[in-house]
């Protein structure tokens, strides 16, 4: 009987995974000629993505962190997920360079807004 086979690290996926990090825009060819500068008209500034206030990795240990946290009014809450959508979170957080909190705060900031209650940054 066959020994089970391991499940893959993180790392190992972000290697298999490392052509689909390619940027997604590649650069194009400067032309021969430059072409006179044209007036583009500017869209005002998009609201960007709420980037709520949480203690950076590496400023301390985790049990400093939470200290940090609990003494700024922050309350900790878990819940559940299959491990699948926990894979592919932390898969996606891996693959965007941000922190899970990052991308849970950002979804929950949505869900708020979409419900018609405060966002997150309103709440602090």
């Amino acid at each position: 009987m066959a020994p089970p086979k391991k499940k893959p690290s993180l790392v190992e996926m972000a290697e298999q995974h490392a052509s689909s990090l390619a940027p997604i825009v590649t650069p194009t060819p400067e032309p021969e000629q430059a072409a006179p500068p044209v007036a583009v008209a500017v869209a005002p500034p998009v609201a960007s993505p709420v980037r709520h206030p949480i203690i950076a990795r590496g400023q301390g240990d985790d049990a400093t962190v939470r200290e940090q946290r609990k003494a700024s009014g922050w309350k900790q809450t878990s819940f559940w997920l299959s491990g699948k959508a926990h894979h592919q979170l932390k898969l996606m957080a891996l693959e965007t360079g941000r922190s899970t909190q990052d991308i849970m705060s950002d979804a929950l900031n949505d869900f708020f807004v979409k419900s018609g209650r405060p966002g997150l940054a309103d709440l602090s």
